[in-house]
């Protein structure tokens, strides 16, 4: 090398890095279970309703609808799950 090119080469301009890191999630026989639990979990009517809603938009006419249709339907729900908790008579709820 010259002295020329040592100079250059003296001086640094920039450093590159990079950054990384990993982690890991260890699943214990319990947490197996409770995922392979879920296979029989069925998804609420009107949380069906609410992301048909969404999928629906742009069409924001059918989007109102079902959005409306699912909140009816979980209102009943709610509904039905507070009147069966109640110490309300039956008959007042119906």
């Amino acid at each position: 090398m010259t002295a020329l090119s040592c100079k250059t080469f003296g001086m640094v301009r920039a450093r590159y890095g990079v950054a990384f890191g990993f982690s890991h999630l260890t699943v214990n026989p319990t947490i197996w279970d409770e995922v392979f639990s879920l296979a029989t979990f069925e998804i609420p009517v009107w949380d069906d309703l609410r992301l048909d809603a969404v999928n629906a938009l742009p069409s924001i006419g059918t989007a109102i609808v079902l959005a409306y249709a699912s909140l009816e339907t979980f209102i009943a729900r709610v509904l039905d799950d507070l009147a069966v908790r109640s110490s309300i008579p039956p008959t007042l709820w119906s």
